[in-house]
């Protein structure tokens, strides 16, 4: 079975590919909605196009949303965790609380651009929609 990308990112129609050969994969290996990162991982592992993600982290200590972009939003975290991006080294207990997944990385860079210019109440009101998908990373 073609696994359409609209069972992982609802706002995309076409179906995962490399091109003129689309890659085949059963109901075993991936399910019409992934339920954890490993899962998730198996996209990027065989290759599949058209998954990108913008994500916001939250930290608690300093009451500050971040907002990014990334094609595996949990490693992503552990950089800000670590220390290991600038803005976000001063804390280290940031969470993942938004997901939202894209086909191609410039309609990923482009959302996030507009999700930099949201307050703190739209952003909470966006982490209750349905376009958040924090499931596939649960």
């Amino acid at each position: 079975m073609v696994l359409p990308l609209s069972n992982l990112c609802p706002s995309s129609p076409r179906t995962l590919g490399t091109g003129s050969k689309d890659i085949q994969i059963t109901k075993n290996v991936i399910s019409k909605s992934l339920h954890n990162f490993e899962e998730a991982f198996l996209f990027r592992k065989f290759n599949i196009v058209g998954v990108f993600f913008v994500y916001i982290i939250f930290s608690t200590i300093g009451d500050i949303y971040y907002r990014g972009y990334s094609e595996n939003p949990p490693n992503r975290l552990d950089q800000h965790r670590t220390g290991q991006s600038r803005y976000t080294s001063k804390f280290a207990d940031w969470e993942l609380v938004y997901v939202e997944c894209f086909e191609t990385k410039r309609e990923a860079l482009i959302r996030e651009k507009v999700l930099k210019k949201y307050s703190k109440a739209q952003i909470k009101n966006l982490l209750e929609s349905p376009k958040n998908r924090i499931d596939l990373f649960g």
